[in-house]
């Protein structure tokens, strides 16, 4: 209770040192600044293959890398591994996680080829990141009341069930027909 009250009390003379209430604009102003570059400060480390660090520094990055990526990859690569493991077909099993793995590292190894050539686009795309932010943001609000109004769950099933899943059975056909050939 006495803690409470002494944050409180805290929080206003922060507020009343910091101006908030003789310069208000500027109090908010100031504070978002503030907060922008704390969270947009780019805090990784730059490394060079000549460094002290060499190529083993460079397989610690990737490592780190790799780790920070597990949580997204690892719901995908745990269901190929499930299917996988119940059909019994090593064979469909190899090519399921071959697939995998090249549609997981060919973007990377052409943006790392395209790097040089493509720095136009990125200062193009860097033209519109106050909208590209804007519209990620917005969508990931919409995703967080989805997901806490329990609405998210009901929309899957449905996009799962009926016209959307033909349409998705039916393209993923047409694309495993155009990459591996028609199955019987």
């Amino acid at each position: 209770d006495i803690l409470g009250l002494a944050a409180v009390a805290g929080f206003f003379l922060y507020l009343i040192l910091a101006g908030a209430f003789l310069a208000p604009r500027d109090f908010v102003v100031n504070l978002t600044t503030r907060l922008d570059m704390m969270l947009y400060s780019d805090t990784r480390h730059q490394m060079d293959n000549d460094g002290p660090s060499g190529l083993m520094g460079s397989l610690l990055m990737g490592v780190v890398f790799s780790a920070g990526w597990s949580p997204c990859i690892g719901t995908v690569y745990g269901s190929i591994l499930t299917v996988s493991a119940q059909s019994g077909d090593v064979a469909k099993a190899s090519m399921q996680l071959a697939a995998y793995s090249l549609g997981l590292g060919i973007p990377f190894l052409l943006a790392a080829v395209a790097l040089d050539s493509v720095q136009g686009l990125f200062r193009k795309i860097n033209k519109r990141m106050k909208t590209i932010k804007l519209v990620s943001g917005l969508l990931l609000v919409l995703i967080g009341i989805l997901v806490a109004s329990g609405q998210l769950q009901r929309l899957s099933v449905e996009l799962s069930s009926g016209q959307f899943a033909d349409f998705s059975l039916q393209l993923e056909d047409k694309a495993l027909d155009a990459l591996v050939g028609p199955q019987e």
